[in-house]
């Protein structure tokens, strides 16, 4: 498995339950936030483009909104995001 094959099973892995708990909870907007900037991750992963030049230079920030909002029952939440962001880095050497 390379490295963007890796980054999308570890967005796979935390996706559905983001997504599921945003649809349970509405009123918190973390979980759409980190869903569509993962969403966005995995989509020019998939297609092969370097999604800092997607997002235009722009810092993506799904990381540490989870790591302010994430605690707690959620820490798995945390731990996988985390993981997310680790791959990133490892990707862009």
């Amino acid at each position: 498995m390379n490295k963007a094959q890796s980054i999308i099973a570890a967005i796979d892995s935390v996706l559905p339950e983001l997504q599921r708990k945003e649809q349970q909870e509405e009123s918190v907007w973390e979980y759409a936030m980190i869903a569509r900037q993962l969403e966005f991750l995995r989509n020019c992963f998939e297609r092969g483009k370097d999604y800092r030049q997607e997002f235009n230079g722009r810092e993506l920030n799904f990381s540490l909104v989870a790591s302010r909002h994430f605690a707690g029952p959620e820490d798995y939440l945390l731990h996988q995001v985390g993981r997310i962001s680790i791959l990133l880095e490892s990707w862009c050497e």
